[in-house]
């Protein structure tokens, strides 16, 4: 059994569901209607160059529409099998998908897309299958009309099962990352309460609506957070980008991973989801956002800025937070947790981080770091344990929303990135140091809001 074919079985099974007037199957069981140019971008996306060679076997006028506006920095062959690479395939045939592909079988497995627009038989999806691609979805209309999207094998792998084989350097090189840190002038004692040095409430100067709704929730009980200017990932540059990430090096197995790079054209910089094995580059998780990277330069930023300052416990917020209960228990509880354990380095405010429906998320997963050691994952949920009836202990969680944090957290967080680069959204990394204590609070206190603005897939203050 092809291993393509093994891991459709594993994650596919039985999965075609109805959604609507489409049914759907695939890894991916979100529905778009007919909406073409959506699927292409939403799927297709993910595992393609910003400036992918795309080969259409049979010209179509919508394909190269479509393609001019996904990717205006690609190259489109119609008919003609180009000699160099071939990114993406875009099949239109009417059903007699295989037998188009059959004259130059020996060169599918260089594509790293595959995308029909026609509903996808069995036998095309057997054909592909056997040739190294993964369904990811497939939309259709029994009998009728649909829309298909293939990764290559390999490339699905890498980006969702990446191994943990690495070999590992014996030193890195420091990581300047303060030179693009913010700072936090006219620091008050207002923004300070009992066993707090201060209170930080991270925000974009793009959003002032979300710090007010905010800081308001928690005016009433007299406490006043800072702002704290956020760094816009949307408007870094380019050298940002190039030196804060992740570079490759040659200890790193090439094309093992799969990553996202920064790339640059016609004074624009794209995203472009690819392998990691191109030396000098900085290399971020595999779909990785702009503004994900801006958060995490915003979080770091605080965290020196309070190093700085001779701080030895902060209270660092995001603005989508709002108190539950009275957040006047939190002194109360920092005095009874030094109690307990007088080494502690974070005390989070809730139990676990909700969804867009309000439900809890627990976080019982490691995302793959290639340039550091990896403890096991049993290592972490070791450390899940209650504590008593106020705190219980936590190996690992999504939202940094709301983090209670000592001097020794601020300086072993720091030292994380500045060691090993930012390359994975916040609240996915930095919990990755081995030795880092946290706590969770059994009643929740101060949480995040379930239908908060966010801006970190894109821009959406615009």
């Amino acid at each position: 059994m092809g291993i393509a074919h093994w891991i459709t079985c594993l994650l596919l099974g039985a999965t075609s569901i109805a959604a609507g007037e489409y049914r759907i199957e695939g890894f991916f069981q979100e529905h778009y209607g007919s909406d073409r140019v959506d699927i292409v971008t939403r799927f297709a996306s993910r595992y393609l160059p910003y400036n992918p060679t795309i080969f259409a076997p049979i010209p179509h006028p919508h394909i190269r529409t479509h393609c001019a506006k996904l990717w205006p920095h690609s190259t489109l062959f119609e008919g003609t099998l180009p000699e160099g690479r071939i990114d993406f395939l875009w099949l239109e045939a009417a059903g007699e998908e295989c037998a188009l592909l059959d004259p130059f079988a020996h060169r599918i497995g260089e594509a790293r897309v595959i995308c029909t627009t026609i509903s996808a038989s069995k036998e095309l999806i057997s054909y592909l299958e056997r040739r190294g691609f993964v369904l990811l979805s497939h939309w259709f209309h029994e009998g009728v009309t649909g829309d298909a999207v293939f990764v290559r094998s390999d490339l699905f792998l890498s980006a969702y099962f990446p191994s943990l084989q690495q070999p590992l350097a014996e030193s890195y090189p420091p990581i300047h990352l303060e030179r693009f840190f913010h700072k936090a002038p006219n620091k008050l004692a207002v923004h300070a309460i009992d066993n707090i040095d201060f209170i930080y409430m991270i925000n974009l100067d793009e959003r002032p609506e979300k710090y007010l709704l905010s800081a308001g929730s928690f005016a009433p009980h007299g406490i006043f957070p800072y702002r704290f200017s956020a760094v816009n990932g949307w408007k870094l540059s380019f050298e940002v980008f190039n030196a804060i990430g992740m570079q490759f090096a040659r200890w790193l197995i090439p094309g093992r991973l799969m990553a996202t790079v920064m790339r640059t054209a016609e004074g624009e910089i794209h995203p472009s989801h690819e392998l990691i094995e191109e030396s000098g580059t900085s290399y971020f998780g595999f779909g990785m956002s702009k503004g994900s990277i801006g958060i995490v330069l915003s979080h770091l930023s605080v965290l020196q800025d309070a190093y700085d300052s001779g701080f030895e416990t902060i209270w660092v917020m995001e603005d989508d937070v709002y108190p539950t209960s009275n957040p006047w228990q939190i002194p109360c509880l920092i005095d009874k947790l030094d109690f307990i354990d007088p080494d502690w380095d974070i005390l989070f405010t809730d139990t676990d981080t909700i969804d867009k429906q309000g439900r809890k998320v627990p976080c019982r997963a490691l995302a793959v770091r290639p340039n550091m050691p990896m403890p096991s994952l049993e290592s972490y949920l070791e450390q899940f344990y209650q504590v008593n009836a106020e705190f219980s202990r936590t190996g690992m969680r999504y939202g940094a929303y709301s983090m209670i944090i000592r001097r020794s957290g601020m300086e072993k967080i720091l030292s994380h990135f500045k060691t090993y680069g930012i390359f994975l959204p916040y609240d996915m990394d930095y919990w990755l140091v081995p030795d880092l204590k946290m706590y969770t609070v059994n009643k929740e206190i101060v949480t995040t809001r379930s239908d908060a603005l966010t801006d970190n897939s894109q821009p959406n203050y615009h």
